[in-house]
């Protein structure tokens, strides 16, 4: 994968989670790791490992708030 590949998927991701924290109930350290980090979508000129970084903590707290149910949703019937 190319460096803007990675970008583009960073920028996804991070669309991703705003709907994510506006759908779910976000644990609150969810999101510490990549908020930790000082890359971004727009740090263009950052490598594609610093994106692949970045992603990975992106995709490890999408992935820790989708495993709660969304807020406002039905309780799973028994």
């Amino acid at each position: 994968m190319q460096r803007q590949a990675y970008i583009q998927l960073h920028a996804l991701l991070c669309e991703i989670r705003d709907h994510v924290e506006d759908e779910h109930d976000v644990p609150d350290d969810a999101f510490d790791a990549y908020d930790a980090l000082s890359v971004r979508p727009v740090h263009v000129h950052l490598t594609k490992e610093q994106h692949q970084r970045a992603i990975g903590h992106l995709l490890a707290g999408i992935g820790q708030t989708i495993d709660e149910p969304p807020r406002d949703s039905p309780p799973p019937a028994s």
